[in-house]
């Protein structure tokens, strides 16, 4: 009798073993995206301190972005991995308040979209400008600098990314819109468009980016549900062209609510 069981059950654990494979193989593409999306400034900025050796005030100034870069990059690997322990796991691993405003402009800054000459012209409107959400402030900033990604190779050099955030006025939730300037999403790839590796040929390619590797929305969308938020792609709209994306975050409460409902 064990010996006709041994086959159904070395099929059963062999399938398993695949299964973990193949999310081991996702996990590992994850954290190289991540790493890639953050030491891409950290060599940009380490190149301008050392092509300007007589700058001090420069060298500070790319050491500082450098040093801000790095602790993302740690932050960045810490919040993909609590994704493998489970959403439980990725909830608790930081605190929960990311002030909206701040995250997008430290997306914007990692981007480099909020100096005076940069080639993408970011607008942000956050209402109030003290709106917070709750879950870690390092997993919005990825999500939002995964977006802003994904709308530079849409776009190419010379676009606009608008940013709008405002809080539900039904509940604590709130809403972030985040759109660009290109062509959209073609419509057979909407579909699949956050499940892991898929891609599609940006309609303006911008000679300085690397291709695409389909998981930042993936990760997007795992980070978020982890923390009881949504992400979605909206209808196209023939008056505002461009791709948009709709977040729904959690609200932080504020302690007198926490208070009510500990009591």
């Amino acid at each position: 009798m064990n010996k006709i069981q041994a086959g159904p059950e070395r099929d059963i654990a062999n399938t398993e073993l695949s299964h973990r494979l193949r999310a081991l193989g996702t996990l590992s593409a994850a954290l190289a995206h991540e790493m890639n999306n953050l030491l891409t400034p950290i060599l940009g900025y380490t190149r301008l301190a050392m092509e300007q050796p007589n700058d001090p005030g420069l060298q500070q100034k790319a050491l500082a972005r450098t040093h801000d870069a790095a602790e993302r990059a740690v932050r960045a690997c810490d919040a993909v991995m609590s994704l493998a322990r489970g959403p439980e796991s990725a909830v608790a691993a930081a605190p929960h308040a990311a002030g909206v405003a701040a995250a997008v402009r430290a997306a914007g800054a990692l981007m480099g979209w909020t100096a005076a000459d940069a080639d993408t012209r970011l607008t942000v409107s956050v209402e109030p400008d003290t709106l917070t959400a709750g879950l870690a402030p390092a997993a919005l900033e990825q999500v939002l600098v995964n977006l802003m990604q994904n709308a530079r190779r849409a776009m190419g050099p010379g676009g606009a990314v608008t940013v709008h955030a405002h809080r539900d006025p039904k509940g604590h939730a709130l809403e972030l819109t985040l759109r660009d300037s290109g062509p959209g999403v073609p419509e057979h790839c909407a579909a699949m468009l956050f499940e892991p590796f898929v891609t599609h040929p940006p309609a303006a390619k911008d000679p300085d980016d690397r291709p695409g590797t389909g998981l930042g929305l993936w990760i997007s969308r795992a980070l978020l549900e982890s923390a009881g938020g949504t992400i979605e792609l909206t209808p196209s709209d023939p008056e505002q062209p461009g791709a948009c994306f709709r977040l729904r975050l959690p609200g932080r409460r504020s302690g007198r609510d926490q208070d009510r409902r500990a009591a």
